[in-house]
């Protein structure tokens, strides 16, 4: 990785100078009736005798692709990452208007006739390759599922009322979740921290009458919580509030449900999770929960099991307590952090704070982009470009020079919480990579943005193992995005676009790999923190890494479950059995029963305890809705995949490019299942999955 900028870009990056509320409508307005514009024009000058793939296809699908460059960054990224209040409510607001419009133009029927003409006499004279044809059948599939075909006037009213009154309730649920996250949070007395460090809470903000304020917002105080309280009625007061966040969305989750069950059989679907399975690898609901059922039943044993090992741990706590309660025996959910810690402490001599003293967020990131310099043939050199946050970093992004170095395209890294900012760690393609009609080509822009905490003048931003498991995850999101080679920028299926995310998440647990990236953060100079120096002083010890490598499958069965039951939970709203079901649905019932009946650990039935989850559940109100599996199965092909090909040497740069030429550089081109059997060279097996689990039990 260099910084001296000294390659010519052969695309300038975006811009984000000079955006207003007022230029955010401008523009969002502009952008629209051009669109508008252009299929006003097909449907005048074409006819469905005439339309073919190249006067119709490629002039529609070059207008949404480099409308989407723009438009991502005025309704998409500003809304999440922008300090301005302002922008960001003008951001929702160009959210809405282009939601709006998009599904406006999926109903136009004279469009939808044309598409359909190209689509019925593919193969014919035109020479389609499979690239082409893949475009052709998702577009003639988007403009049969958003109800174009429609020809009664008041229903086709209908259906554009409910597909708007869907995007402002989603719109309003994540406006709770940013305006929450900045007011949210629990006070305790410092008897009830008993067991947070002193320097946790010496940094905490302090409700008014004195106490300490555990806010949500931090979750680094969240975690230390979770993690050192020795109280559990600490743990569970902190697990029961966040169980009971956004009340608000509650209601607006089941206005959703309905909205969407109405518009999937309006669509002639069974349901809304049919609906969303169309652009799916998977090819119906009844596939992916056999799949769920299978993981759920293999994993759920596996589970109990390590939830019996954790359970030892509170058995010595309650052996040193008087008056212990009658259920002390029991294993809740707030219980799995704290004594998982006590276990990792017990086996493996080390704690989550020493393992952060390796990780200062600069240094690691540097050496994250070296390590996959080198496996994916890559280079990423750091530039000066226009951003909207002055903690932004912004890499342009090169093939090595041994395979041709190439332009591939930006990166942008937002690593720090703050003020205004979406909560969480995520990916956001401002633009994926195409050729237009005429041949020019237009290059990926990746964003990663995290919420790290922030240095301060005394304390640098250290990053525990995990939070490291989430930026190597991000990254894979943005090398795939960047590498892609694909013609046009379609977006991937989502049961496909987490494998290569988590296939990435593999490398933080090879102890050669951990070696390379950790360095102890006091010995970070000014001028070598975020450098890639490979001083030998104060890199991560060798037996410390291989203690986290011997972690990696510790109750991971237990944590694949809390995946499952979302992902159950996600299914089963969106399949209710008739429309009634779907008006008279209770969600919170069916969160806290999908808990009861899918996770490993024990359920206090007071009232007090049972929340509604599901109202924080960001996903379901996102673009993940009927689509939350997506994360459950990927674990399975991402653990095929790395023992297939990585898990002999991790750093093996043959096998690196075979899976980006193969995988990765196919981007949405063609069907994914395909392309994933193609790199097996054969289905692929849940059996790499259990063996790595199985391996965990035996610690």
């Amino acid at each position: 990785m260099s910084s001296n900028g000294t390659h010519t870009l052969p695309e300038p990056p975006p811009t984000f100078s000079g955006i207003t509320p007022a230029s955010i409508a401008a523009e969002t307005e502009l952008i629209i009736s051009n669109s508008i514009a252009l299929r006003d024009h097909l449907v005048r000058t074409l006819t469905p005798s005439t339309a073919t793939f190249i006067n119709l296809i490629l002039p529609l699908i070059d207008s949404t692709n480099l409308a989407a460059r723009r438009l991502t960054i005025l309704k998409s990224l500003l809304v999440a990452v922008s300090r301005d209040a302002e922008i960001r409510d003008a951001s929702r607001e160009a959210t809405k208007k282009a939601s709006a419009a998009e599904a406006a133009s999926l109903m136009r029927a004279d469009i939808a006739e044309l598409v359909a003409a190209v689509y019925s006499r593919q193969g014919g004279d035109e020479d389609l390759d499979e690239q082409d044809r893949h475009l052709l059948s998702r577009m003639h599939g988007e403009y049969v599922r958003s109800g174009a075909g429609c020809a009664d006037g008041t229903q086709r009213e209908r259906l554009a009322d409910a597909w708007r009154e869907l995007n402002e309730l989603r719109a309003a649920a994540q406006k709770t979740f940013i305006e929450g996250d900045d007011v949210d949070g629990v006070s305790f007395s410092r008897n009830e921290l008993e067991g947070v460090s002193n320097d946790v809470l010496e940094v905490m903000k302090r409700a008014e009458e004195g106490d300490f304020w555990v806010a949500f917002r931090k979750e680094e105080h969240v975690r230390e919580v979770w993690r050192y309280a020795s109280s559990e009625e600490t743990r569970r007061r902190i697990y029961v509030a966040e169980e009971r966040r956004f009340p608000e969305n509650v209601a607006r989750l089941e206005k959703i449900v309905v909205l969407r069950d109405e518009i999937a059989k309006f669509l002639g679907f069974e349901n809304h999770a049919s609906l969303k399975m169309e652009d799916k690898m998977a090819r119906s609901v009844e596939e992916v929960r056999e799949c769920l059922s299978e993981l759920r039943k293999k994993l759920r044993p596996i589970g109990e099991a390590e939830i019996g090992k954790l359970l030892q741990f509170k058995t010595k706590d309650s052996d040193n307590q008087l008056d212990v309660p009658e259920d002390l025996l029991q294993f809740h959910k707030w219980d799995l952090p704290y004594y998982a810690n006590k276990q990792r402490k017990a086996h493996f001599s080390y704690d989550s704070s020493r393992v952060a003293e390796y990780f200062e967020v600069k240094h690691t990131i540097t050496a994250m982009l070296d390590l996959f310099e080198k496996i994916f043939c890559m280079h990423f050199e750091h530039i000066q470009a226009s951003v909207w946050d002055e903690t932004v970093t912004v890499y342009s992004v090169w093939d090595s020079e041994s395979v041709g170095g190439g332009f591939l395209g930006y990166l942008y890294i937002d690593p720090f919480r703050r003020q205004g900012k979406r909560r969480g760690n995520y990916h956001l393609s401002i633009s994926r990579g195409f050729f237009e009609a005429n041949g020019t080509q237009h290059y990926p822009v990746s964003v990663l943005v995290c919420s790290f905490t922030p240095p301060t003048p005394s304390q640098p931003s250290l990053l525990q193992h995990l939070e490291v498991q989430d930026l190597f995850h991000e990254l894979g999101h943005g090398i795939h995005n960047l590498v892609s080679k694909a013609k046009y920028a379609l977006v991937p299926s989502r049961d496909f676009v987490e494998i290569p995310s988590i296939l990435l998440e593999n490398w933080i647990w090879e102890p050669s790999v951990l070696t390379r990236l950790g360095k102890q953060h006091s010995q970070l100079s000014q001028e070598t923190e975020g450098s890639s120096s490979e001083i030998a002083e104060g890199m991560l010890p060798l037996i410390l890494a291989n203690d986290i490598a011997r972690a990696k499958n510790l109750n991971k069965a237990t944590n694949v479950l809390v995946m499952i039951q979302r992902a159950i939970f996600d299914l089963e709203i969106h399949t209710p059995a008739t429309h009634e079901a779907a008006l008279e649905m209770d969600t919170t019932s069916l969160w806290n029963a999908t808990k009861r009946d899918v996770l490993p650990f024990s359920f206090r039935d007071e009232a007090d305890n049972l929340g509604f989850g599901q109202a924080g559940f960001g996903h379901i109100f996102r673009t993940y809705d009927a689509a939350f599996f997506s994360y459950s199965l990927s674990l399975v092909y991402a653990a095929d995949m790395y023992a297939s090909y990585f898990e002999k040497d991790p750093l093996d740069e043959e096998a690196g490019m075979k899976y980006r030429r193969e995988v990765l550089e196919r981007g949405s081109g063609v069907k994914e299942a395909e392309i994933l059997e193609r790199f097996l060279g054969r289905k692929f097996s849940f059996d790499p999955f259990f063996d790595e689990l199985k391996r965990g039990l035996e610690i």
